[in-house]
């Protein structure tokens, strides 16, 4: 196909704008997005660290608050009325289970007490209670789902606890994580939603530098062209 001298002309006015116009669109979603990625993650971390230490600070309470039956060698039944006490927040409770699976303890509620619960799972198939009391002799987290207080959805739970040996005990609490990906969510939607607006914006300013090197390139066009022709 053969382009006369003032096609050639607008493609080589044209062309390398567009070139310039992609490749700025295309750099701009990718360094945009990898930058919103890394702060997501790191606000995601930064929440999940801090509920971490909140609930090592309430199992603290907790052992705190059992301490002086401890040291004057007082039963579990005893603590229990102590414990049963300790809340925080808005539904923050210590849940008590001795090594056997048997439960001792999970706030004020008196469900499920006396019964065993060594082979409970979760929606993953993970047996919550072993899995807790093993991360308590190693001081680790433990994460699984399990509903709310009176819903029927399983959510992501996590959970900190301790071992009392004195006792034969695992003293634990947790919170949902749902919250956190409410929030990382919301997030990721106002980003996505910038990043929109700056591709827009993007491509309008090259609309309109399109237009003006267009209008350009005609009036410089005729002054190469009449000549010649």
């Amino acid at each position: 196909m053969s382009l006369t001298i003032r096609s050639r002309l607008y493609i080589l006015a044209l062309v390398p704008l567009l070139v310039i116009a992609l490749g700025m669109m295309g750099v701009t979603y990718v360094k945009t997005t990898e930058l919103n990625q890394q702060q997501i993650e790191l606000t995601r971390s930064n929440m999940m660290n801090m509920k971490k230490a909140e609930l090592k600070n309430y199992i603290q309470m907790a052992k705190s608050a059992i301490t002086p039956f401890l040291e004057r060698g007082a039963s579990l039944e005893e603590a229990l009325p102590t414990l049963k006490t300790l809340e925080y927040g808005e539904s923050g409770y210590v849940f008590g289970y001795d090594t056997k699976g048997v439960r001792v303890a999970v706030g004020k509620s008196d469900k499920g007490l006396g019964e065993n619960f060594w082979n409970l799972q979760d929606k993953q198939g993970n047996y919550l209670i072993p899995y807790l009391i093993r991360n308590a002799s190693k001081g680790a987290f433990t994460t699984y789902y399990f509903p709310k207080p009176g819903q029927t959805e399983a959510l992501p739970k996590l959970s900190y606890s301790i071992l009392i040996p004195e006792w034969d005990l695992m003293l634990g609490t947790g919170f949902y994580t749902d919250d956190i990906d409410a929030i990382v969510a919301e997030m990721e939607a106002s980003t996505n939603s910038a990043l929109q607006t700056t591709l827009s914006a993007i491509i309008v300013f090259c609309l309109v530098i399109a237009a003006i090197v267009a209008a350009f390139a005609i009036a410089v066009n005729r002054t190469i062209m009449r000549p010649l022709e």
